[in-house]
């Protein structure tokens, strides 16, 4: 993934007011591509967000955590993501809550998930093994 931080690239949440930051890739000054995004409305609330998107929404797999003003912890949803909401088999976890998987369409929970749906970042590394790390 390339960061470039001297480039001013908009990301957005249809559900948060105004742009947010986003370090990843970018196409013509919105997300686009893999990267790491957060919003925060005026009231603040915030979303990060870690995965693919597409014209500055989370678009592909990715791991969104909400946090709302008002509402006691945060929610966390992983899979995927179209035009910056749910849509397919997600991880959901949210406060008080037991965590689950959950079928999206639009970004509105349609019941429970199949696990054979799910697809989630996967986070690749250059060692083969722990102790590898070890100076």
């Amino acid at each position: 993934m390339t960061v470039e931080t001297e480039q001013h690239c908009d990301f957005m949440h249809v559900d948060f007011s105004g742009t947010g930051r986003w370090y990843g890739q970018c196409t013509k000054g919105r997300a686009s591509g893999m990267g790491y995004g957060v919003v925060r409305d005026a009231g603040g609330g915030s979303m990060e967000y870690i995965g693919n998107t597409s014209r500055g929404l989370a678009s592909g797999t990715g791991a969104m955590i909400i946090r709302l003003v008002g509402k006691s912890g945060a929610s966390y949803f992983a899979g995927e993501f179209l035009h910056g909401q749910p849509d397919g088999v997600l991880i959901v976890e949210e406060t008080g809550k037991p965590s689950g998987l959950r079928k999206f369409k639009n970004g509105e929970d349609k019941g429970k998930g199949d696990s054979s749906l799910l697809k989630t970042l996967s986070f690749a590394s250059g060692w083969s093994k722990p102790d590898s790390l070890i100076p």
